[in-house]
């Protein structure tokens, strides 16, 4: 567990914990981001009180690597960063070959792709658990 202090507004020291740390979608975008909450009980979000209310559950973190054949693919099939991390997060996912997993999610496209008009979308990255984290191996694209 990745711990750090911060220092309140009364002078006093606590720790934080990080909780998260990894890419979000922000609009369309991705970027990185650290999570920290505060053992402190005299906080809105604190650990402490939210541990009292009964509303902390243990949060697993999950590291997401795209190789870099993963990201060719993503140029050629027209897979944004964004939609291959939507897809690992909130997709359907099934067994793949070599013991890895397909994830798959449909997004609303209604734009043209190499010439002919598509209404959806879907994204289907290839993931291998290794170690502690997925490495995107490679990502299919499928236009309807």
């Amino acid at each position: 567990m990745d711990v750090t202090d911060s220092e309140l507004a009364d002078g006093s020291v606590v720790e934080d914990e990080l909780v998260f740390a990894g890419k979000i979608l922000w609009g369309d975008e991705v970027r990185d981001v650290e999570i920290l909450l505060t053992k402190s009980s005299d906080v809105l979000i604190g650990t402490a009180y939210l541990a009292c209310s009964g509303e902390v559950e243990e949060m697993q973190k999950i590291i997401i690597e795209i190789s870099p054949h993963a990201r060719d693919q993503m140029v050629e099939r027209g897979a944004s960063e964004a939609e291959v991390y939507l897809a690992i997060e909130k997709g359907e996912v099934e067994p793949a070959r070599k013991g890895r997993k397909q994830f798959k999610k449909s997004f609303q496209f209604n734009e043209v792709w190499r010439g002919k008009q598509y209404k959806i979308k879907q994204v289907a990255p290839i993931v291998a658990d290794k170690d502690d984290k997925l490495v995107v191996v490679t990502v299919y694209v499928f236009y309807f």
